[in-house]
């Protein structure tokens, strides 16, 4: 999109396409992963997430590639892949026993994390040296190694009296079960060796804003950007394990895929709104504005959120 227009707004809009999915009906998307076989669920979606990725490399190959199919790829795409996050969180439990399921789930979260550093880094790297064309059809391959471990895996399914019925019901039962997991989060939880896991959470996120305000102005001091974005990139990792262990442990399975959703619109649905925020803030005034506003904006909301919950700091979960 930058090759073809030069235009931080026009890039920033593929994360408002992003967003959009995953902002809207959230709970439909959870009620699927409850309702269907999640792990043929997954299947469908990495297939037709390797799919747009097809389209994009034979339209650039051939040079038909515009804005409209760019957009239009990316938010099929977006729809799609709206239904991983929630399906693949709710069939981690189901593979693990619950002794071990702590573990799984900080496993699952580094590898998140390392995927969205590893993976923008490699893209970079790939377009630089094999051209955008190549770098889809890696993106490609990369999907067929997905899919071929997923047909390795052995999935029980939900019981038939458990799984969720595909009407309104499903979704005023998950929207239930979702604030009750809300007002639990800061009391519950079996990370034992932090204390005060409410308190954590708040501080991971602030410490966060406050690597990326850093970042904005260390311009010129590579070695300084480095290690700003490292602390942020740690930060986000114990706040990311913090919240995802607690949603996991407190949820019924029966109900994993809807409360997963309401975690995968601030995880995932958060920072892509946050990349169109960037683009926009930074088409309009400079990049590094866009960048030191972004990890303010952070740090007041979360001290707003933190003075209206009070009990969110003093939470210690046993």
């Amino acid at each position: 999109m930058y090759l073809l227009t030069h235009s931080a707004v026009a890039l920033g809009i593929i994360g408002l396409l992003q967003a959009i999915p995953r902002l809207l009906l959230p709970l439909v998307r959870g009620v699927f992963a409850d309702r269907f076989d999640r792990r043929k669920l997954l299947l469908v979606i990495e297939a037709a997430m390797a799919t747009s990725s097809v389209v994009l490399a034979l339209c650039t190959h051939v040079r038909v590639i515009t804005l409209v199919i760019i957009y239009s790829v990316v938010l099929l795409a977006a729809s799609v892949s709206a239904f991983e996050f929630p399906t693949r969180q709710a069939i981690i439990p189901t593979l693990v026993p619950r002794s071990q399921l702590a573990s799984a789930v900080t496993l699952s979260s580094v590898m998140m994390q390392l995927t969205f550093v590893l993976g923008a880094a490699f893209g970079g790297y790939t377009v630089a040296w094999l051209g955008v064309v190549n770098t889809y059809w890696l993106d490609v391959f990369s999907y067929l190694a997905v899919i071929g471990s997923i047909l390795f895996m052995r999935v029980p399914r939900i019981p038939l009296e458990k799984r969720a019925q595909s009407n309104i019901g499903a979704l005023i039962d998950g929207s239930s079960n979702l604030y009750g997991a809300v007002a639990l989060a800061p009391f519950t939880g079996l990370i034992g060796r932090i204390p005060r896991q409410g308190f954590g959470v708040v501080l991971a996120i602030v410490g966060w804003g406050i690597c990326i305000v850093g970042f904005g102005f260390s311009s010129g001091a590579l070695w300084l950007s480095v290690f700003l974005l490292a602390g942020a990139g740690a930060a986000d990792m114990v706040s990311m394990i913090l919240r995802g262990l607690i949603i996991q442990l407190t949820t019924a399975d029966e109900f994993r895929g809807r409360i997963s959703v309401a975690n995968a619109m601030f995880v995932i649905g958060g920072p892509i709104l946050g990349q169109f925020e960037s683009g926009v803030v930074a088409g309009f005034t400079t990049p590094q504005f866009s960048v030191i506003s972004g990890g303010v904006a952070c740090i007041v909301a979360t001290l707003i959120v933190a003075a209206c919950i009070p009990g969110l700091l003093r939470a210690q979960i046993k």
